[in-house]
């Protein structure tokens, strides 16, 4: 799962077309900052959000259910938002957490954020 940044005006099909990215990822059209339009891509599905935030929440929905494993690149990014914000254990195969996740997870548990 990654996160792929395009100008407005990209032709999504083409873009789609040329797609090998086997994980789902959230696509973004427009400034980092603040994105014109936000999408999440499975295979060559595409699922139009709101925003990035809700592209956030489908895309690890979309692992999750599915039983996909995270990428390599973004797993501890994943795995925080998983125990954190979903609150949801290890399952699903997924190896434990790293320390540092853990350690971060619970202190932000403790100060009821």
């Amino acid at each position: 799962m990654s996160l792929v940044l395009f100008q407005i005006g990209t032709n999504l099909p083409s873009l789609l077309d040329q797609n090998t990215q086997g994980q789902p990822f959230i696509l973004i059209l427009g400034n980092p900052e603040q994105p014109e339009q936000a999408f999440v891509v499975v295979e060559k599905n595409v699922v139009s959000c709101k925003s990035l935030l809700q592209a956030v929440d489908v895309c690890f929905k979309v692992v999750y259910v599915l039983d996909i494993n995270y990428a390599w690149q973004c797993q501890h990014t994943w795995d925080f938002i998983q125990k954190f914000f979903y609150r949801l254990g290890e399952g699903k195969g997924r190896e434990t957490s790293i320390p540092t996740v853990k350690m971060f997870t619970n202190f932000l548990q403790k100060q009821n954020i």
